[in-house]
C-alpha cells in the first residue's frame, strides 16, 4: 500500500501567519488548519473529471486508443470507479501542520506515471512536482489556500484582524519526498 502525503505548513505561505497563529491559539490553528486542509481537497477534486484545469500542473495526455476503446471514452478522468477520488483524506491537525493524503494503491503511479505500465503522468494534486522529491503548490493554488487562511482568521478573530492580502510571494519548492511524513525544518 503507498501512502502519498503533500503536506502544506502555514507558516510557510506568508510570515506573519505564525504570529497570528500562536494569537489566536491551538484550537484557532486546528480550525484553520483543518479549513485549508478541506480547500486543498476541493482544488484536488476538481482536477478530476477533465483532462485541464486551474489547478493542473499541466494538460493530461490523451488515453491510448485501445484503452479508450474499452472504456467508452477518450478523455482522462482519473474518475472511473471513483476510489481514487474518494481516497483522499486530511489527517488530524497536528502543532503547525496537517497532511492531506490517499493510500490508494494506483494514486502514486497516476500523480508520477510509469513508463514500465505504459501509464503517462496525470498528477491530479494541486502541485508541481518536478521529481518524487522536489515539489511545489501551484501558484493558483497558493494563492487560494492564502486567501482561504485569510477568510478563516477573519473568522477567528471575529473581524478584528485585516484580511491578508492575496499579493504573495511565491514559495520556492520544498525538497522531500511527497512519499514520506514531513520533515523537520
Amino acid at each position: 500500500m503507498i501512502g502519498l502525503s503533500i503536506v502544506k505548513r502555514f507558516d510557510s505561505v506568508t510570515p506573519a501567519i505564525g504570529n497570528i497563529a500562536r494569537a489566536i491559539g491551538v484550537q484557532g490553528r486546528r480550525r484553520m488548519l483543518t479549513s485549508v486542509a478541506k480547500k486543498f481537497i476541493e482544488m484536488t477534486h476538481s482536477n478530476f473529471g477533465q483532462s485541464s484545469g486551474k489547478y493542473k500542473e499541466k494538460p493530461w495526455p490523451p488515453l491510448s486508443p485501445a484503452y479508450a476503446k474499452r472504456i467508452g471514452s477518450k478523455q482522462a478522468t482519473l474518475h472511473r470507479t471513483g476510489e481514487l477520488y474518494n481516497s483522499i483524506k486530511a489527517g488530524s491537525p497536528r502543532n503547525d501542520y496537517i497532511e492531506v493524503y490517499t493510500k490508494n494503491k494506483y494514486a502514486a503511479v497516476h500523480t508520477l506515471g510509469s513508463r514500465a505500465q505504459h501509464i503517462p503522468r496525470r498528477n491530479f494534486w494541486p502541485m508541481q512536482i518536478v521529481t518524487p522529491s522536489y515539489t511545489r503548490m501551484l501558484f493558483s493554488a497558493e494563492k487560494e489556500l492564502v486567501h482561504e487562511i485569510g477568510k478563516t482568521l477573519t473568522l477567528l478573530s471575529n473581524g478584528a484582524l485585516p484580511r491578508l492580502s492575496t499579493n504573495i510571494t511565491r514559495s520556492y519548492p520544498k525538497a522531500g519526498s511527497i512519499f514520506t511524513k514531513p520533515q523537520s525544518t
